[in-house]
């Protein structure tokens, strides 16, 4: 049993879930404008803690993911919303990256669907055990899906209240069988579904996507037997993003023969970046003691996160860092005070095979 099941004031069954880690949970919201969430409705405390996906798309569009799902928000939020931006909205309830509800609202259009409901629906009926007799279950989602498809039908009746939604926002949609397609279509996250209605919407988010982070262990493993030219600090771009370490630098890393890159701690995790251009400063030591050898090893360390900080050995010498309190530490006995740990196999296993 995932949860307690209960039905809300129009009989459809919902559950609470005991995994919210499983996937994203919450709502992402479009809107029009300059203003981040929370200085627009400053009094819904969720919005305080806000992520600005994509910046200025179109030039003056927000998309922004709250951790909270639409349903938990206040009732009135898109219209408070549109009111405060005098502009057209649009938000997805997201079910664990598996299915969402988009509602958008304007002054005139309306437009309501789902996207992937098959995926939603585990989490809109309380599943069943594995032993037990699925007939029930079975028949219910049945009907939960005939009510919610009759209410909010998708295809090109969803694509159709979503295209006039996009004409009175000041976009240029596509036509009515690319939106379909949108609304029919599926990934793997349904949020990569909602970002390819928005671009059929007219809202291009490709011209402001930030850099797509690179495989941390690829990025290592291609340097191993490279020698290292050096290690800077550059500043981290602009961003209206929240940012974990506001104000710290990020590091490049430069080994011979191959692209340098960054590595960024602006986030929840570390991040591999490809190069971006700007001015560095030598980090120095420890890294001085080792330029001009060859990468042997390296591991990435944790901190309760999947990546928040590299260890790399050269030869017989090991170098740490990560950050702490906005600065990039490289002292073990420090690190190790914070909680971070190295995992065991930092070992011959994961060396490069010359060195072993």
């Amino acid at each position: 049993m995932l949860g307690v099941r209960e039905r809300d004031s129009a009989g459809v069954a919902t559950v609470t879930v005991d995994f919210p880690g499983m996937g994203f949970w919450g709502t992402i919201v479009v809107y029009r404008g300059e203003h981040l969430l929370a200085e627009l409705l400053p009094e819904i405390e969720e919005f305080h803690e806000a992520e600005l996906d994509y910046d200025r798309v179109n030039g003056a569009w927000q998309v922004s993911r709250v951790y909270l799902g639409l349903r938990d928000l206040p009732a009135d939020l898109l219209p408070r919303l549109r009111d405060a931006t005098g502009a057209p909205v649009l938000a997805a309830e997201v079910f664990a990256s598996d299915g969402a509800f988009v509602h958008g609202l304007g002054a005139r259009a309306e437009c309501k669907a789902w996207l992937q409901l098959e995926g939603a629906l585990g989490y809109l009926l309380s599943p069943y055990t594995i032993d037990g007799d699925d007939s029930e279950y079975v028949r219910e989602n049945d009907e939960l899906r005939a009510r919610i498809l009759a209410a909010t039908p998708g295809g090109a009746v969803a694509a159709a209240a979503a295209i006039e939604w996009a004409h009175e926002a000041g976009l240029t949609p596509a036509g009515l069988d690319e939106v379909t397609e949108a609304f029919d279509g599926g990934s793997v996250f349904v949020e990569e579904q909602f970002i390819k209605l928005l671009n059929s919407l007219g809202l291009d988010t490709a011209a402001v996507a930030p850099p797509t982070p690179l495989a941390p262990f690829d990025v290592l493993r291609e340097r191993y037997g490279h020698r290292l030219e050096g290690v800077d600090r550059v500043p981290h771009p602009p961003s209206r993003q929240r940012l974990v370490q506001p104000g710290a630098a990020d590091l490049r890393l430069r080994f011979e023969g191959l692209p340098p890159v960054i590595l960024c701690s602006c986030t929840e995790w570390t991040l591999f970046l490809p190069e971006a251009e700007g001015e560095g400063e030598p980090f120095g030591e420890p890294f001085a003691y080792v330029l001009g050898q060859p990468l042997t090893a390296a591991a990435t360390l944790a901190k309760g996160r999947p990546f928040c900080g590299l260890a790399l050995r050269f030869g017989d010498m090991a170098i740490w860092f990560a950050q702490v309190d906005g600065d990039w530490v490289t002292d073990e006995a420090t690190l190790r005070s914070q909680g971070y740990e190295i995992p065991p196999w930092f070992t011959d296993e994961f060396a490069w095979p010359s060195a072993v």
